[in-house]
C-alpha cells in the first residue's frame, strides 16, 4: 500500500455520495408506499351511541339518550332500606302532587349545588335522586347533576317539604312515653326513618302523628329518632319528643350507657356458648350498603358485641347479642364473621326461611339507658313478635 503524503486527499472526500435527486425520489417512494397502506386500512365501524357523563360524550350535534332516566331506577332501590336491612326493595313513594318552583340562576354552578340551594331542608342523597328522576330541569330540559349551569339560566325544581307527612294509620306500638321520650315498638320490615321526604310507611311519620312536636327534633326526615334500626329488624326504638332530652340521651349514646340487648335466629350451632366481638366495621368499598371489617385506608368505627347462645334450635339457634356501641349492622355484621350470620339476612349471607319480604330473624328485645331528665335507669323490653315465635316453634320441631 502506497504511503500519502500529508496533503492527499482523505478517504472521505472519494466516497460516493449519492446525488440530492436519489435521495427525492427515495422519500416519494415511501410516501406512496404510506399512502397505499392508508388506502388498505379497513374502513372504520358506525360509532356507537355511549351512555356516559355529559361531559364525556361526544359534543356534536347528535341526538345522546340521557343518562337520568337510566339512572332513576337504580337510585330509587339504593334508597329502598333504612339501614340496608332485608331486600325490602324501593321505598314506597308517594307523587309530590306537581307543585313546582322556578328558580333563575344568578351565578353559573353546577347544577347540584344550585338545586341543593333551592332546597335548603333536603339531602344530597335525596337532590340527587331528584336530578336523576328528571325532577329537576334546566330551562325545561334534563341535565346531569355535574352539568354546568350558566347564569341567566332557569332550574325548575319541585316544591317538596323537608320532612315526610304523619302518619297516624300506622300500626306502631307504644311501649313507653311521657313528657321527655317515647319507646316504640317497630315492626319488622317497617323502615324506622324515611331517606326521602315522598317515603311513606315509616315509624318516624307514625311518630310525627302521635306527637307533633318531634317535628323541632333531630333530623327532618327521622324526627325525634335517638338512634336506628334497619328495616329488617324489629323491636325497640328510642324517640326524644324535646332537644334537650335528644341532646341528652345522644350524649349517653356516645358515653356507651345505653345498653341494647337483641335475640337473633343463627344459622348453625355455635361451638361456644359465649363470646365478644371487638371487631370495627366499615363500609365495603365494593357495596356500601354492607359492613366489613375495617382495615386501612378505610374508615372504620369501633364496634363491640356480647353474644350469648340461649339454646339450640334443630339445625340453627337462638342467640343472644348485647351491644353498647352502635355502628351500622353491628349485631348482623359480627355474628356473620362469627360464622353464624342471622336467618333470613341474605346481605350478610343468611339463608333463607319462611319471613316476609324484607324481613330477617333479628329483634331489639331490651334497651337500658338512664331517664334524661331525672338520672334514673329505664329498662324496657319486647317480647319476640308472632312471627318469630312461629319460625322458633317450627325450628324447635325438626329438632325432635
Amino acid at each position: 500500500m502506497a504511503r500519502r503524503g500529508p496533503h492527499a486527499p482523505s478517504d472521505a472526500a472519494r466516497l460516493p455520495v449519492p446525488p440530492a435527486a436519489r435521495r427525492l425520489r427515495c422519500g416519494a417512494a415511501r410516501r406512496r408506499a404510506h399512502l397505499d397502506l392508508l388506502a388498505r386500512r379497513r374502513p372504520r365501524r358506525p360509532a356507537r351511541q355511549r351512555l356516559l357523563p355529559g361531559r364525556l360524550q361526544h359534543r356534536g350535534a347528535r341526538a345522546r339518550t340521557h343518562v337520568a332516566p337510566l339512572l332513576a331506577p337504580r337510585v330509587r332501590a339504593r334508597a329502598g332500606e333504612s339501614g340496608g336491612g332485608g331486600r325490602a326493595g324501593a321505598p314506597d313513594l308517594v307523587n309530590a302532587g306537581g307543585a313546582e318552583r322556578s328558580v333563575p340562576v344568578a351565578a353559573a354552578g353546577r347544577l347540584d349545588a344550585i338545586a341543593r340551594a333551592a332546597l335548603p331542608g333536603l339531602s344530597r342523597r335525596v337532590v340527587h335522586s331528584l336530578i336523576a328522576e328528571g325532577l329537576v330541569r334546566v330551562d325545561g330540559r334534563r341535565a346531569a347533576k355535574g352539568a354546568r349551569v350558566p347564569a341567566g339560566a332557569v332550574v325548575t325544581v319541585p316544591d317538596l317539604p323537608a320532612r315526610p307527612a304523619p302518619e297516624p294509620d300506622l300500626g306502631v306500638p307504644v311501649v313507653y312515653a311521657d313528657e321527655h321520650l317515647v319507646v316504640l315498638d317497630k315492626p319488622g320490615g317497617m323502615p324506622a326513618h324515611a331517606l326521602d321526604p315522598r317515603q311513606r310507611g315509616t315509624a318516624a311519620a307514625f311518630l310525627l302523628a302521635r306527637y307533633p312536636e318531634t317535628a323541632r327534633v333531630g333530623d327532618p326526615l327521622a324526627p325525634g329518632l335517638v338512634h336506628r334500626l334497619d328495616s329488617g329488624t324489629s323491636g325497640l326504638l328510642l324517640a326524644a319528643r324535646t332537644p334537650e332530652a335528644h341532646a341528652g340521651l345522644r350524649r349517653a349514646l356516645r358515653a356507651r350507657a345505653v345498653e341494647k340487648r337483641y335475640l337473633a335466629l343463627v344459622a348453625g350451632q355455635p361451638r361456644a356458648a359465649s363470646w365478644r366481638a371487638d371487631v370495627p366495621l366499615a363500609h365495603d368499598p365494593r357495596d356500601p350498603r354492607r359492613m366489613i371489617p375495617g382495615r386501612p385506608p378505610l374508615r372504620a368505627w369501633a364496634a363491640s358485641t356480647e353474644v350469648h347462645v340461649v339454646r339450640a334450635l334443630g339445625p340453627h339457634a337462638l342467640a343472644e347479642a348485647t351491644i353498647r356501641t352502635g355502628v351500622t349492622h353491628q349485631v348482623r355484621a359480627h355474628l356473620a364473621l362469627a360464622g353464624h350470620p342471622v336467618l333470613g339476612d341474605e346481605r350478610y349471607g343468611g339463608p333463607p326461611v319462611d319471613l316476609p319480604r324484607g324481613r330477617h330473624a333479628l329483634h331489639a328485645a331490651a334497651l337500658c339507658f338512664p331517664h334524661p331528665a331525672t338520672g334514673n335507669p329505664m329498662r324496657l323490653t319486647s317480647p319476640l313478635p308472632a312471627e318469630l315465635e312461629r319460625l322458633v316453634e317450627r325450628l324447635d320441631r325438626a329438632r325432635r
